[in-house]
């Protein structure tokens, strides 16, 4: 799920238009078998076992447009149908933050070829010049990620729906919780230690691609990176590892120091190509350590 593309791929907002494409997606269980079709066209076949739950996708998107409407007042809409996979996408009212563009989102992502969970986010879109980023927003009511169980789906559908009421407050308090980045002051150092040791001090491997990946976007960011850097500088940000390890110490004129909205944006826009769950994990992982 690319809600970037989603978002400038989008239609004006128009009920009528999405219900008259979801009423051609027909998805039937028989037996085992499970199939999808659009427009009387079959596009895809999958075996499923006992305990698989069927998602009624169709039914569950109109109601969600309807109860949902009301708290995001959508203006954009992006459905999409690949082979067993369902998408659809609303972009909502405008939010500044810190003299830039966002808008509420709903989104919701599922597959009857047993290829992705279902998937049902709110958030943020930030949206930059002909770039975007996405925002997750934090709360037990605003994702959902579960597999086509019988003995799960049902339950954590039914929480989000009765969660949505709580829909704009979740996001007026990730809204105001991002604002208040852009007078914090953290350096690139600080991140890096918290973001590859653990608490006891052992470097964790799979976390370095994660670091190094943070340093390329505060130099190459197409809207988010540093200016100014120094020689040194950029030498810490293109391999960080090598200041961090064999207990090398990070001088202060070779260290970066960066707003909170700065290291926030750039890391965010490390999972800009993600599901809108796995962005909202690392938006909850950034906040953190920017403290």
């Amino acid at each position: 799920m690319n809600l970037v593309n989603n978002f400038n791929a989008a239609n004006p907002f128009d009920v009528k238009a999405i219900n008259e494409k979801l009423d051609q997606l027909e998805i039937t269980q028989k037996g085992l078998l499970v199939t999808t079709k659009y427009a009387g066209v079959t596009k895809a076949e999958k075996e499923v076992s006992e305990a698989y739950q069927l998602f009624d996708f169709n039914s569950f998107a109109k109601q969600m447009i309807a109860e949902a409407t009301p708290y995001i007042n959508p203006s954009k809409f992006n459905l999409k149908f690949f082979k067993g996979r369902q998408e659809l996408s609303l972009f909502g009212d405008q939010i500044e933050i810190n003299g830039e563009v966002h808008y509420k989102m709903l989104s919701i992502l599922n597959s009857s070829d047993k290829s992705r969970a279902l998937q049902i986010n709110m958030g943020l879109l930030r949206q930059v010049c002909s770039n975007g980023l996405v925002a997750g927003v934090a709360g037990e009511h605003t994702s959902v990620k579960t597999k086509h169980y019988k003995t799960t789906l049902p339950g954590q559908v039914e929480v989000f729906m009765n969660g949505i009421v709580n829909f704009n407050s979740a996001i007026d308090s990730q809204a105001a919780l991002i604002e208040t980045l852009a007078s914090k002051t953290i350096s690139f150092s600080e991140i890096a230690k918290q973001m590859v040791y653990d608490a006891e001090e052992k470097l964790v491997e799979n976390k370095i691609n994660r670091l190094k990946a943070f340093g390329t976007k505060l130099m190459k960011s197409s809207t988010d990176a540093l200016p100014n850097l120094t020689a040194e500088q950029i030498k810490l940000l293109s391999n960080p590892l090598a200041y961090l390890s064999n207990s090398k110490k990070i001088s202060k004129k070779a260290d970066v120091q960066m707003t909170g909205s700065q290291a926030f944006h750039a890391y965010t826009e490390i999972f800009r190509n993600r599901d809108t769950n796995a962005i909202r994990r690392e938006t909850d992982k950034i906040l953190t350590l920017i403290g």
